[in-house]
């Protein structure tokens, strides 16, 4: 996918080709979160998954961002709890992370 980042089910983050690997699979009934800092430099998206931050993150990304979701089978589904503005970011550095540059 050109021009978007992938937080795959996998682990795996993906973007234009390339790819990290490093974050937990995403298992059924998991609870996701994307945390989107626009006001850092450079604006970061962090993967959260039962409220523990992943080390694999994106940095770079543009000033406009969409969300979007892949369903891979029939019964699949994916409930939207919340959007909603941080007064400040909860993810914070952590050891071995890395990340994937927008480019």
């Amino acid at each position: 996918c050109k021009d978007c980042v992938i937080f795959s089910q996998s682990g795996s983050v993906f973007h234009n080709g390339k790819t990290k690997a490093g974050n937990r699979v995403i298992n059924d009934n998991d609870t996701v979160s994307i945390e989107v800092n626009m006001k850092c430099s450079p604006r970061t998206a962090t993967l959260f998954i039962n409220d523990y931050q992943q080390i694999i993150f994106a940095s770079g990304i543009p000033e406009s961002v969409q969300f979007w979701f892949k369903l891979n089978y029939q019964n699949d589904s994916v409930t939207v709890v919340s959007l909603k503005r941080l007064n400040r970011p909860t993810s914070v550095k952590i050891p071995r992370e890395k990340y994937v540059k927008w480019e």
